[in-house]
């Protein structure tokens, strides 16, 4: 695998696919903060990072999301879904990426966190 200091030349594809090939050394990870970071600072590619993640990520947080909400159709759990990657892409700023430091589970936290308070602010 290249080394990170290659990933500036990365393309967001190719930042996707070697993030979406995990590591158990978790070598992988800092492509997938790499994705984060072009999108969340709004870099020339940012909008095809955020397509990526888009791509990478619902699932997950269906799956969160769908285990605070239960019996909620496809279509209210597509919107939640939007409504939690809106509410990350509002609150999760450069600095709390800085803080992450390479580390992709402080990103994941801060997106998991997102889900629940959707699925919270819909059940009340």
């Amino acid at each position: 695998m290249p080394s990170l200091e290659d990933a500036s030349t990365y393309t967001a594809e190719l930042l996707a696919q070697t993030c979406a090939s995990r590591q158990g050394d978790g070598s992988h990870e800092p492509y997938c903060t790499e994705l984060f970071r072009r999108a969340i600072l709004r870099l020339a590619d940012g909008d095809a990072c955020w397509v990526k993640i888009l791509d990478a990520y619902s699932g997950q947080v269906k799956a969160w999301v769908r285990k605070r909400l239960f019996g909620v159709s496809q279509e209210e759990l597509d919107d939640l879904v939007h409504d939690s990657f809106a509410r990350f892409n509002r609150y999760y700023t450069a600095d709390k990426l800085q803080a992450a430091n390479h580390g992709i589970g402080s990103v994941m936290a801060f997106l998991r966190s997102c889900a629940n308070s959707v699925a919270i602010d819909e059940i009340r």
